[in-house]
């Protein structure tokens, strides 16, 4: 058994051999190398010194357009996402409004409607049953335990609700 593959070995390396010079005598000289070319030159112009980049463009697609995630294809994660939703305020989204705690100092009060953190000036959208809500705090009072906000052109004043 060894016997046959010394000679399977022997036989598979002569063979190579053969093939490796045959390739070589038929390949020829060797060729000089072609001059290397010099690089050309960036996109960029030296105004004074001073390299100018021009500035990078994104375009982001509008909710008309197709959009496409280029690592999951088939989403539609994205084009959700772009969909504009409405902030346009019904009486029953306000009425959803609650006031859920007051904190903070005398200088700087802070108010917690529906678990959002409102400041005095500050707006946000609070999720309500009814949908999405643009709110803005206009004041808070720690005495009276009470906010004043204004929710699509109209003031309201917030208290906690009344114990039983």
């Amino acid at each position: 058994m060894k016997l046959r593959f010394q000679i399977r070995r022997r036989g598979a390396t002569l063979l190579l051999a053969a093939l490796l010079g045959r390739a070589a005598v038929h390949a020829g000289p060797p060729q000089p190398a072609a001059p290397a070319k010099a690089p050309a030159p960036a996109a960029v112009s030296l105004t004074n010194g001073v390299m100018e980049v021009p500035p990078s463009v994104f375009v982001v697609a509008s909710a008309t357009q197709a959009v496409r995630d280029p690592f999951f294809p088939n989403s539609t994660r994205l084009a959700a996402a772009m969909m504009t939703t409405s902030t346009n305020v019904t009486g029953a989204a306000v009425s959803d409004l609650a006031l859920k705690g007051l904190s903070g100092t005398a200088a700087r009060p802070l108010a917690t409607i529906n678990n959002r953190i409102l400041e005095p000036g500050e707006e946000q959208e609070i999720v309500t049953s009814a949908g999405k809500v643009r709110v803005r705090c206009v004041a808070i009072n720690l005495k009276d335990e009470s906010v004043v906000i204004e929710a699509g052109g109209t003031r309201r004043e917030l208290r906690f609700p009344r114990r039983k």
